[in-house]
């Protein structure tokens, strides 16, 4: 009795009843219609003519007599022939499998010794292939991804390979996962390098490397804000430069201001005192360059930013004496021999020297009575000054002395 209970009890189906490969794809937390025994064995029974096929699965049939295996694409209720087919479970494309390798082995382009952890994301997009053949082909996938990865990292130099992430594409340039694909209905869609470790004996040289470029970027860092300080403190210097050069200007504007007021406050005491208006215009141009000789470029530049203000001054006398000779004629006629007389005066204060025609002008115009009312309302200390320089011109000359002792009286 107890032997016949041992004949009449079944092995129970466990997860160590699937392939390597269907382990990658079939999840430990199976649906509650779902048992391991419709994953790992084909289903024999003759009387069930209908299967549920859950949402996470495809139906995969074995036709007995043809031997040719197939697929019911979709989940719910499939119809199938027993007598005829024998039917399994397999996982659909939208259940992804992973698959990990540690340490392999690599030669990089920079001819580094690296080793790289590296996941295989992947889908069963053929069913029937995959439970035909492709179940049983983890090796041959293991070897083809080792042989990519060799000949991938062998095209990159260990910076690119820490730094980029891994194209399929540019992983699979000869296109073996997709041959892989059409034999076994499996595809590999990504390819992630979790981690890519240098051997113990280049893993200082590279640290090293990896302080000294922090380093430099910490100076670059340092240097450039060096150079923004030195920039901020560069306009500051400047701004305040700017001010001082403005507010010297406002000074030397002031000053030149006021010389050229008190010029102008001057032009009407020296026209009461007969001078003529040409000498007074002449007298304020000689003085501006005096001036500007004296006090540098800052009041040549203002006496230029103040439209040459002495220029205009005594181009304003000159109008004035254009149109006091027009409007009295008389006037004119009368101060003509006076005008001769200053203005060769002036020449003589001014250089020190005179012609003899001069010279004679200047002692026949002392005589002429037309001049004598305009030289008597001269100042006393002009004229002195005009006696004086006649006198070191020609000391023979006491009708020159006479006249000038005949005044002083």
């Amino acid at each position: 009795m107890a032997n016949n209970n041992i004949n009449n009890t079944t092995t129970p189906f466990t997860r160590d009843n699937l392939s390597a490969m269907d382990k990658i794809f079939i999840p430990e937390d199976l649906d509650d219609n779902v048992s391991i025994e419709d994953l790992s064995n084909y289903k024999t029974c003759k009387l069930k003519f209908w299967r549920t096929v859950p949402e996470n699965f495809r139906l995969v049939k074995v036709n007995r007599i043809t031997q040719k295996v197939s697929f019911l694409d979709g989940f719910g209720l499939k119809a199938i022939a027993p007598i005829f087919v024998k039917t399994i479970l397999v996982p659909a494309p939208i259940l992804d499998g992973k698959h990990q390798y540690t340490d392999v082995e690599c030669l990089s382009n920079d001819k580094i010794e690296i080793s790289i952890n590296l996941t295989i994301i992947m889908q069963i997009t053929d069913p029937a292939k995959y439970k035909k053949k492709g179940s049983s082909q983890l090796p041959q996938l293991d070897s083809i991804i080792k042989r990519l990865l060799r000949m991938y990292v062998a095209r990159k130099n260990f910076d690119e390979l820490v730094a980029e992430e891994c194209q399929l594409n540019a992983f699979d340039m000869n296109h073996a996962l997709d041959t892989f694909e059409q034999e076994c209905g499996i595809r590999v869609s990504k390819v992630i390098f979790e981690k890519v470790k240098l051997p113990e004996r280049l893993k200082k040289l590279y640290n090293d490397a990896a302080e000294e470029e922090q380093r430099r970027k910490a100076q670059a860092v340092k240097l450039q804000a060096e150079k923004e300080k030195a920039t901020a403190e560069a306009e500051i210097i400047s701004i305040k430069a700017n001010a001082e050069a403005k507010r010297i200007g406002i000074i030397e504007n002031a000053k030149a201001e006021a010389w050229l007021k008190q010029m102008k406050s001057l032009v009407p005491y020296l026209i009461s005192q007969n001078i003529p208006t040409n000498n007074i215009a002449k007298m304020i141009e000689d003085q501006y360059r005096i001036k500007t000789a004296a006090e540098g470029n800052a009041f040549i530049s203002i006496g230029d930013s103040n439209n040459n203000m002495a220029a205009n001054i005594a181009a304003g006398i000159r109008a004035s004496n254009q149109a006091t000779q027009t409007t009295n004629p008389s006037m004119a006629t009368n101060m003509s021999n006076s005008e001769r007389l200053i203005n060769d005066a002036q020449v003589l204060f001014t250089t020190g020297k005179i012609t003899e025609d001069k010279y004679k002008r200047i002692i026949n115009n002392l005589k002429d009575p037309e001049t004598k009312s305009q030289i008597d309302n001269c100042s006393p200390t002009v004229y002195d000054v005009l006696i004086n320089n006649l006198i070191k011109i020609d000391p023979t000359n006491n009708e020159v002395q006479d006249n000038y002792t005949q005044r002083r009286r």
